[in-house]
């Protein structure tokens, strides 16, 4: 996707779940997972509308990179269900950007906006990847 001045990320997209006890399609993905592009690029993340018979599953983006102030991106509303949602980041400089849910995907320990303790519930992770090529 490099060379573009936009790209968008749905946050929540239908993927395939194994996991006992629950369905096999949920939306708890990232899609497209992985992002590559130029400098200047602005990646914005939507929040969808989920098919009939699926329950409100809220979501965030957070940056696994911090800096002295915390995450270097999150989107400001934290975890939400809001159809229609957008949060965007406009990527300057090269480098691989790690990014995931907190109640989804999160790669250490964290409690969820129920209080309760997970831990990387389902992979919900993705990376913008910042490149000159």
């Amino acid at each position: 996707m490099t060379g573009q001045d936009t790209v968008e990320v749905v946050n929540g997209a239908m993927t395939n779940v194994e996991l006992p006890d629950y369905p096999p399609m949920l939306p708890v993905a990232f899609a497209p997972a992985a992002v590559k592009v130029s400098p200047g690029t602005e990646v914005v993340w939507t929040w969808p509308e989920y098919p009939d018979g699926f329950p409100p599953i809220p979501h965030n983006v957070v940056s696994l990179k911090e800096n002295d102030n915390g995450p270097l991106f999150a989107n400001p509303e934290g975890v939400v269900y809001q159809p229609g949602l957008t949060y965007s980041v406009t990527f300057d400089e090269p480098e691989n950007y790690l990014y995931y849910c907190t109640p989804h995907g999160a790669p250490f320990e964290v409690t969820d906006f129920r209080g309760n303790t997970v831990y990387d519930e389902f992979g919900m992770r993705g990376a913008v990847i910042v490149t000159d090529e």
